[in-house]
């Protein structure tokens, strides 16, 4: 190598002859020197800095970027670091600076670049960077041309290409990727093998079953936990599909090895599809890790969703054998381990306990009245159809007459009692206690006491109270007497009820109560005409003072009399 080297110096640059030296030591030149190190680095894509920073290199088809990053290399925190880190970005550039053109020399590369420093504000630092940038590329022999930094920190740059540099030379393209970078995860090429069965399946109508090599992981997720996807597919296709899994070969791979009848494909086992057997789980499954797997006569039983009984023996259903593989599921008896505590399981819990049951029935009610053996069954359905009433709104119960034979009197049985307000139930008691005694006979119309529920008790949304209706002379109650609450004051009706304990009056108040006089009712003069009642005056509240939307207004005449008494 050296006579070689100095042959070609002898005929280009006599001059430098006397530089060449033969070197003689055990250790490798390059090793020493430490070329070895620097080709690998035109190699990688990041670069470290001796302080602590690093470049990132980006190629693209249109240009080459070169990213400036601080990484550990960061500036002070104390009171006066807005400044410091200025300072710190600024020396970080700078030292990039010296890096980023030797390594455009080092990878030769050209075209346009860009390169990306760390933003600064101040624009002195700027053209700092900047100078310092044009000034190293002054040492390159080959043409630049630089454009000035912008204010995004980004300083754009071309170079003359002349060869080759060791990323061209030295490397090819991913056969899997073709350079770019990325390929398509296990679950993508499943979904995509999927759709290349099928299209398999309708293009061989009359072959009844297929041995297909594919990729182990993409194997695993096509057949799925327990070969439930698996047989879906088969069930679609009317096709049988014996999946081989390998190793060492491409997400995509698939390769049909054999196909025709299923006995022919489908070599002897042990084991037969659709055969319950007991197995203990020694390990989770190797491409499934929500699977359990154990060896059953020599043959790998997966059970799919089995990893929580790992260590324990369970009896699985065996859904398809393929390639010395037992796929199976959980029989119905066999019982899973409780899943893990986590988190997320643990927030979806309630936490509140539901609250008690309150018992709101009053002390009556909760006295259960003596019923007759003989009468229970007479008894049970009217308290059905008294139940189903009292769910409608009171103000559509109206009494039916009763289709069905009467019952012989029960004097030993009590009425049936309706829960009604305390203020109401006193009066309703003694009613329906009287009724009871004189044996009194169910007539259509009449409306019978009810019997007390807690239903009843709490009242309901839009539930009428009836008022309390007293027995009359012949022990029986009038329905003509329910009125509605709001006909009669409630005060002037409990004074007159206490007064003669008969029966509720209904009181028609005069149709001018309460109200002014009519414009005309009145007199030329200003008083009042014949015949006209006298006007009652109405209690001053703080919202008629005030007047209202509706509020009437005094006639003239009305206000000049009550201004002028006098006259």
């Amino acid at each position: 190598t050296m006579k070689r080297i100095v042959g070609y110096l002898k005929k280009t640059s006599p001059h430098m002859v006397d530089r060449v030296s033969r070197y003689r030591d055990k250790e490798s030149l390059f090793e020493r020197h430490g070329v070895e190190e620097e080709i690998r680095s035109t190699l990688s894509r990041r670069v470290d800095l001796p302080s602590g920073g690093y470049l990132v290199f980006d190629y693209a088809e249109a240009f080459t970027v070169i990213d400036v990053n601080t990484g550990r290399f960061v500036g002070s925190r104390s009171k006066t670091s807005g400044a410091r880190l200025e300072d710190t970005i600024t020396k970080n550039n700078l030292e990039a600076v010296k890096e980023v053109v030797r390594q455009l020399r080092l990878r030769d590369i050209g075209g346009i670049i860009v390169i990306d420093f760390i933003d600064m504000a101040n624009p002195k630092n700027r053209e700092l960077v900047e100078e310092a940038l044009k000034a190293e590329l002054e040492r390159d022999r080959t043409k630049t041309y630089v454009v000035e930094i912008s204010p995004l920190g980004l300083v754009e740059m071309t170079r003359q290409n002349v060869t080759d540099g060791p990323r061209e030379i030295l490397t090819k393209k991913c056969p899997t990727c073709g350079g770019d970078g990325i390929v398509l995860s296990e679950a993508s090429a499943a979904v995509e093998i999927e759709r290349r069965l099928r299209t398999l399946a309708a293009a061989s109508p009359r072959t009844p079953a297929f041995k297909v090599e594919l990729n182990s992981r993409v194997a695993a997720l096509l057949i799925g936990a327990a070969a439930e996807r698996l047989i879906e597919i088969e069930e679609q296709t009317r096709r049988r599909f014996l999946l081989v899994g390998k190793e060492d070969v491409h997400l995509d791979h698939f390769l049909v090895l054999e196909q025709g009848k299923l006995a022919s494909l489908q070599p002897e086992t042990p084991l037969e599809e659709g055969a319950e057997v007991e197995v203990k789980l020694l390990e989770v499954g190797l491409y499934d890790p929500t699977a359990g797997a154990g060896t059953v006569n020599g043959v790998t039983v997966v059970v799919g969703r089995a990893a929580a009984l790992v260590g324990k023996k369970v009896k699985a259903r065996l859904a398809r054998v393929i390639d010395g593989t037992a796929y199976a599921a959980l029989s119905s008896d066999a019982q899973v381990a409780e899943t893990p505590i986590t988190a997320e399981g643990e927030a979806e819990k309630p936490t509140r306990a539901p609250r008690p049951r309150k018992a709101t029935e009053s002390p009556a009610a909760e006295a259960e009245p003596e019923i007759d053996a003989d009468a229970e069954p007479e008894i049970e359905a009217e308290a059905e159809a008294e139940t189903e009433t009292e769910r409608k709104p009171a103000a559509r119960q109206t009494p039916k007459p009763r289709s069905r034979p009467k019952a012989a009197p029960r004097p030993k049985a009590e009425p049936k009692r309706e829960l009604v307000p305390e203020a109401e139930a006193e009066g309703e008691a003694e009613a329906a206690e009287e009724a009871a005694a004189e044996g009194a006979p169910e007539e259509a119309g009449v409306e019978r006491p009810k019997k007390r529920t807690r239903r009843g008790s709490r009242g309901g949304r839009g539930r009428k109270k009836k008022p309390a209706a007293a027995p009359g002379a012949s022990g029986e109650t009038s329905a003509e007497a329910v009125v509605e609450p709001a006909a009669e004051p409630p005060v002037e009706a409990a004074a007159e009820r206490k007064e003669d304990g008969a029966a509720p009056r209904i009181h028609v108040p005069p149709s001018d109560l309460g109200r002014e006089p009519e414009p005309d009712v009145v007199a030329a003069d200003g008083t009042a005409a014949e015949g006209a009642a006298p006007a009652t005056p109405k209690k001053r509240t703080r919202r008629g003072s005030r007047g209202g939307r509706n509020r009437r207004r005094k006639p003239a005449a009305a206000a000049a009399e009550t201004t002028k008494p006098d006259e």
